[in-house]
């Protein structure tokens, strides 16, 4: 039915291209349909050499801005333990990359139901948006270029979350930025609603924490 289809854009990002199904419509050479599943949104920040792949950690999407406009748009996440038995889904994401020819850091997003069970939504052949809550800032480009470097993934909880202007802003070059926040407006003008102004990134003793601040 149209209320289990979603329309996404390709080459598109964040999740502003994405909308439900309203309507007989016709789709562009750049659209596609795609189911629409019910469960969690969660990620896995995963890196491969071309033999073998590692899932680097987990995630969970969050919900921190809702917006009626774009509801499907990314808003944060926080990061979760490992799944209780990742080898099968890494033999399957080992030779879904081998046959892609993926080498480096990637993402792959889920959805996981009720039973556990996972289906995947996306896979981005490139260093996703979450990957700084599992790498740190130093390391990204090294395992990124050279997937065989010896990495330690944080082992600390922590959480993301992009702030939107919820009506239009004047954002001037006076703000101090905290130094937790990244992504600051790089010129003084307003920005519409909608507009992304920076990204917050916190850690904590554990994940409830974390999304907590």
């Amino acid at each position: 039915t149209q209320r289990d289809m979603l329309v996404k854009a390709r080459a598109r990002a964040g999740g502003h291209a994405v909308c439900t199904v309203a309507g007989e419509r016709f789709l562009s050479s750049r659209q596609f349909f795609q189911v629409r599943l019910a469960g969690r949104s969660i990620s896995a920040l995963c890196v491969a050499d071309g033999k073998t792949c590692s899932i680097l950690g987990w995630s969970e999407h969050v919900q921190l801005q809702r917006n009626t406009q774009w509801p499907f748009r990314y808003s944060g996440a926080v990061t979760m333990s490992a799944l209780p038995d990742e080898r099968g889904l890494r033999e399957e994401l080992r030779v879904t990359a081998k046959k892609l020819g993926l080498v480096g850091l990637f993402g792959c997003d889920f959805i996981e139901n009720r039973n556990g069970d996972l289906s995947l939504v996306d896979l981005n052949p490139r260093p996703p948006a979450t990957t700084p809550l599992h790498l740190a800032q130093a390391d990204i480009i090294n395992v990124h270029l050279h997937p065989n470097h010896e990495v330690f993934a944080h082992q600390q909880a922590a959480a993301t979350a992009v702030v939107y202007a919820d009506i239009p802003i004047r954002i001037t070059k006076k703000i101090d930025w905290p130094s937790w926040t990244s992504d600051i407006p790089n010129e003084e003008r307003t920005y519409c609603s909608g507009e992304p102004l920076c990204t917050l990134w916190v850690s904590a003793v554990d994940t409830r924490s974390a999304e907590a601040l």
